[in-house]
């Protein structure tokens, strides 16, 4: 089903870029920010419901918070695209809660906070957000875009970044959605130009400019990167990337637990690393 609404949307854009090219370029771009995410599944609200839940606003938003514990030191959570807060299930029920105080949030269009699109910039400038006005933190742990995203933050604001930080699947170049989006939607080319158009005049910035191997770059942060060799949504190859642009992390390179990582030992590696 998702499949024949992406083809139907990539239809509606290869016909609005003949009748009114700057009005595709600006549709395109707002699909292109769209998660898609599902709906939470009741399992994972009564899961959720075990927190102490909260809300802040961000950006004309309402952002969902999550809290578990209350230990001494504080670490935070970032799921990744089209996903949510439950995805850390079982980080949050193996983690020691008197030594942790543990957060988790739901990015803006995701899980049970509001708005619609969510982009690189704006899940920086929600990270941004919560640790200036919310809660600082000492350590953190992030998944694909939740890892780009901190990454292209803390480039920003190194004065925010924390002792330890996790980067888990984490994409490497933004150019390379665009070959994703081009052939989900099945995109003409000059639609996907007109995107580009609208991307570069909306955000200021050419799309190679945001490189998880650029902002890893000088980044003070202990880190620990994991990449899977069997990763279908980004290449391996990006984990080495990064690796080697960041001298002060270390790299785990799995195989055969995919995109997602989730896997016991993975589990048990990042709340080692963490401790």
């Amino acid at each position: 089903m998702k499949a024949l609404i992406a083809k139907g949307m990539g239809a509606y854009l290869n016909t609005l870029s003949v009748i009114s090219p700057k009005r595709a370029g600006k549709k395109g771009f707002y699909f292109f920010c769209l998660p898609f995410a599902a709906k939470l599944k009741e399992h994972q609200t009564r899961f959720l419901d075990t927190s102490k839940s909260f809300t802040f606003s961000f950006e004309e938003q309402t952002i969902q918070g999550y809290k578990w514990g209350s230990g001494p030191e504080n670490v935070l959570f970032l799921h990744g695209w089209a996903s949510n807060s439950f995805r850390w299930k079982k980080y949050i029920e193996f983690i020691d809660k008197e030594k942790f105080t543990v957060y988790c949030i739901d990015a803006q269009a995701h899980g049970n906070s509001s708005g619609k699109i969510l982009n690189i910039p704006i899940y920086s400038r929600l990270i941004e957000h919560f640790l200036r006005h919310v809660q600082p933190v000492n350590k953190m742990v992030s998944h694909s875009v939740g890892s780009i995203s901190s990454l292209y933050c803390f480039k920003k604001h190194p004065e925010l970044a924390p002792e330890r930080l996790v980067i888990m699947g984490s994409p490497g170049m933004a150019i390379d959605f665009f070959d994703y989006y081009k052939d989900a939607l099945g995109l003409s080319d000059k639609t996907v130009q007109l995107t580009l158009d609208y991307f570069r005049a909306h955000l200021g910035k050419e799309p190679e400019f945001y490189s998880a191997m650029d902002f890893a770059n000088g980044l003070s942060s202990k880190g620990l990167i994991i990449h899977d060799t069997e990763d279908e949504d980004v290449p391996v190859r990006y984990g080495r990337a990064i690796s080697a642009s960041w001298p002060n992390a270390d790299y785990w390179e799995t195989t055969g637990f995919g995109h997602k990582l989730k896997d016991a030992e993975v589990v048990k590696r990042v709340l080692a690393f963490i401790a």
